[in-house]
């Protein structure tokens, strides 16, 4: 179910805008964006069309951004933060009843099985202990519904008990489940070969007198990579504004939407405020991640990396992804302080005020897990961010407020080799890029008013509230 929140321009908000955040806006410029695009895909050309990790395609992108930066030592102090990825790919499968394949799906991080046969045993939710007690599961296949706690703690508990492998069923008619048990920056151990059904499916499959039949083949591979980290010499370093948005693309195409629409922004941004010395009451830090698109593993990292020191400076971050969709809606994060970080509601408020303010119709959109602002949130770092659209179809409703077509992907090219040069709504970004420079410059020129940090205990409350870990379903 999509849910999504219609708010009309119907009269100019009411907002009084600091004269860095005007000065910073009137500096963005479409050719620079232009020009840093056509680079990035001529990166992505020379490593089969792809800048996901582990390719040529990425570590270019790691070095066209690093040398831009290093252009402007004066101002930066430039780091990189590396990391290992264990990147999984689920190779063939199946899953079959009396010679028969069914319908399903391979979780990712799934271990690799042989050809196994088994009774399949119905275990509830699977989450707790008591689903397993008094029932012989050893050896078997354990269905579980969805639902209750995340994949991983199913199939944990499906591995503690002997079972040889988990079927989890949606719990929703009409609808398959695909999703991944753990984040690639995990230890991946301790779970069981995993396989996702419809509702129909895995209740055929409980009531099933005969054995069930399954394999997995999956593999697995350690991939080295590094986060870039940008942060101004002057300002409060005790007081942190922080900008991050994704550097890689899927292995599917070369991303230039998805996500150098956003890197390329934050470059921009950067060379900016270094090239007209812009000197800012609070220090600005920009952090380009890599490895989100297999599961938002660059920017959890460093944010599991702070010290709680270190953590408390950070007074909230912004993240961009996605912002110059071709069939584009202008969309903002549904930030709440009632179960997000204090402070994520005022940061959705001044992205809505300058909306407004130009006469631009918005919508909200749920904080469902999807991008990198997950891993701050769960550090109780107040978040917030502003995209055009995915994968999902606009409606009717859409298409009054921004135009474009209606029933059609706001990204007919998402996460596929057309995510290329033509893939860009020039209008869409130019709008977001300002919105993000003037954003920036408020924020760090006054944090009056913003919410003082607290660490809460929000990991645990985090991993239920956010269905997803990049793109695919954690619960």
């Amino acid at each position: 179910m999509r849910l999504v929140y219609w708010c009309w321009c119907l009269a100019l908000a009411s907002v009084t805008l600091g004269s860095l955040a005007e000065e910073l806006e009137a500096k963005v410029n479409v050719v620079d964006l232009r020009l840093k695009a056509e680079h990035l895909f001529h990166i992505a050309s020379l490593s089969n069309n792809t800048r996901a990790i582990g390719s040529i395609g990425h570590e270019g992108t790691l070095h066209y951004i690093t040398r831009l930066l290093r252009e402007h030592q004066g101002f930066y102090d430039i780091s990189s933060q590396t990391f290992n990825v264990t990147f999984n790919s689920i190779r063939d499968y199946q899953v079959s009843v009396d010679g028969q394949a069914v319908n399903a799906s391979a979780f990712y991080y799934s271990p690799a099985t042989g050809n196994v046969t088994a009774r399949a045993v119905a275990v509830e939710l699977g989450c707790e202990e008591n689903d397993y007690i008094d029932i012989d599961i050893k050896g078997c296949l354990a269905v579980a519904q969805r639902g209750g706690c995340t994949f991983e703690r199913k199939a944990q508990l499906a591995k503690s008990f002997d079972a040889a492998g988990l079927v989890i069923y949606n719990s929703v008619p009409g609808e398959g489940l695909k999703g991944t048990l753990t984040r690639g920056n995990d230890e991946v151990g301790g779970l069981v070969p995993t396989f996702g059904m419809s509702l129909e499916d895995g209740l055929k499959l409980v009531n099933s007198v005969s054995e069930v039949s399954f394999f997995m083949d999956s593999a697995f591979e350690k991939i080295e990579t590094r986060n870039i980290i940008a942060e101004t010499k002057t300002g409060d370093h005790d007081n942190i504004v922080l900008l991050g948005s994704h550097l890689d693309s899927v292995e599917a195409g070369p991303g230039i939407n998805d996500n150098g629409s956003g890197s390329i922004t934050l470059l921009h941004l950067a060379q900016t405020l270094a090239e007209n010395n812009i000197q800012t009451e609070n220090s600005i830090r920009l952090i380009w991640f890599s490895a989100e698109e297999v599961g938002l593993i660059g920017s959890s990292f460093y944010a599991d990396s702070l010290t709680e020191k270190e953590n408390l400076k950070i007074r909230l971050m912004l993240d961009y992804d996605m912002l110059a969709l071709p069939n584009y809606a202008f969309e903002i994060y549904e930030g709440d302080d009632l179960v997000d970080p204090v402070g994520s509601q005022q940061i959705k408020n001044k992205y809505s005020e300058w909306y407004a303010l130009h006469g631009l119709n918005y919508t909200f959109i749920p904080m469902d897990g999807r991008l990198d602002y997950v891993g701050f949130a769960q550090q109780s770092i107040p978040v917030g961010g502003i995209a055009t659209g995915a994968e999902k179809l606009k409606l009717l409703e859409e298409m009054e407020m921004f135009g474009g077509v209606a029933n059609e992907s706001f990204d007919q090219c998402y996460h596929q080799t057309c995510d290329n040069l033509q893939n860009l709504n020039y209008n869409a970004w130019e709008t977001n890029s300002k919105l993000i420079f003037n954003t920036l410059g408020s924020y760090a020129e006054s944090l009056n008013g913003f919410p003082a940090r607290h660490l809460v205990a929000t990991k645990s409350l985090a991993d239920l509230r956010y269905m997803y870990r990049g793109d695919e379903l954690f619960i």
